[in-house]
């Protein structure tokens, strides 16, 4: 039999959005470029007898519910529609679609789009008759080889329960999406959706762009006085505390729809070299620790392809609320020193609009600025 091999013509992951918890809606495929999958079935398995004496070796054991417990590592994109699935489950459902808008300033135009996504796990839709837990995604993973004549794996049921964006040292930005859902099928492998595209976050669009006015990249940590960080790299995490419901003993192999079962939390690592600006107290990070003062971070990639002429795709991230909750910057090399900064947040009110965060919001928020609304915004679980 002809091995799989990852690089093949035949091997692909593709997503589409459910209209129905569980439920494979069976086209509407939008296939993920992705640096590597891991999608593991697991059931649960009944404790065994521990009776004593002779009885003690008659152990047996009983299945219970099974399910899957997944990872997708991608590159992050600016305007792909997957993308936006991604993170609109991610937020608990929701996503808000501004059309003929952009943010930091930008003139509107015919075109342009904002997307944002603000965690509201805990509350229903505007017309209160949806749940804030969206439909699940239904995941097929091709596993084909070389040619179509394979099979590929059918995850229906998959939630979004945590994100890690990560941008590592002289490296490109990486995202990782980790989901739960219900058992897989095996089905004849179909042909592969066409790769949608989209641009790329590139490590180049933290960079400042001279050819514009505003809209550059940024990088900001702190509290009062913040101001921009040099780093070396980044990660930031996000988990939104969705957990699996327990299953009815008269239907122990049911699994139920995942709610949300704990705080949205979102940690942040931050590491850098050793300046002496670490210890201005305007701004300084090792002060904000030893305050136990909140801080916050805001983070902005800017691309260096167009919508428009000197207008370009944006990426925001606005952090608030949050704690330093470990600190390093200690000398231990006769080089550059390296430090190292950990931001903790839970979900809470911030109440005061700022640079593009409605007021009454939970801390944590993701703000897009990509292109048109009308691909992006079709399929995804928004408008609250």
């Amino acid at each position: 039999m002809p091995l799989v091999r990852g690089h093949d013509t035949y091997s692909g992951v593709e997503v589409v959005v459910e209209g129905t918890y569980g439920t494979d809606p069976g086209s509407g495929y939008v296939r993920i470029p992705c640096l590597g999958e891991d999608f593991q079935i697991k059931r649960e398995f009944y404790p065994k007898d521990r009776s004593m004496g002779a009885l003690g070796a008659q152990q047996s054991a009983d299945f219970g519910r099974g399910w899957h417990e997944a990872s997708l590592t991608v590159i992050p994109r600016y305007n792909a529609q997957w993308f936006s699935w991604l993170m609109t489950h991610l937020f608990g459902g929701s996503e808000q679609v501004a059309a003929a808008k952009l943010v930091d300033g930008w003139a509107e135009g015919a075109g342009y789009s904002c997307h944002s996504y603000v965690n509201k796990s805990y509350q229903t839709r505007s017309s209160g008759s949806i749940s804030a837990v969206p439909p699940g995604l239904t995941f097929r993973i091709h596993k084909s080889g070389p040619s179509a004549a394979g099979s590929m794996e059918v995850f229906t049921g998959s939630l979004v329960r945590r994100m890690t964006w990560d941008h590592p040292e002289n490296d490109t930005p990486k995202v990782t999406f980790d989901f739960i859902g219900r058992l897989s099928t095996v089905a004849a492998v179909g042909s592969l959706a066409a790769d949608a595209g989209g641009i790329r976050i590139r490590p180049r669009d933290l960079k400042n762009r001279t050819s514009l006015t505003h809209g550059w990249g940024i990088f900001k940590v702190g509290y009062a006085g913040a101001q921009d960080m040099d780093v070396t790299s980044f990660q930031l995490v996000i988990e939104n505390g969705l957990e699996f419901a327990p299953s009815f003993i008269n239907d122990p192999e049911t699994i139920e729809k995942p709610g949300h079962v704990d705080l949205f939390k979102v940690t942040a690592r931050i590491d850098s070299l050793l300046q002496q600006s670490e210890f201005n107290p305007s701004h300084s990070l090792a002060y904000a620790f030893g305050l136990g003062s909140t801080s916050g971070l805001r983070l902005r990639y800017v691309s260096d392809t167009d919508l428009a002429a000197n207008v370009p795709y944006e990426a925001d991230w606005y952090l608030k609320g949050a704690y330093i909750t470990k600190a390093e910057n200690g000398i231990t090399t006769g080089g550059a020193p390296k430090t190292s900064y950990v931001l903790e947040a839970i979900q809470s009110a911030y109440t005061t609009a700022e640079a593009g965060i409605p007021a009454n919001v939970s801390a944590m928020a993701l703000y897009q600025s990509i292109g048109p609304s009308a691909a992006y915004a079709t399929g995804a679980q928004g408008g609250n």
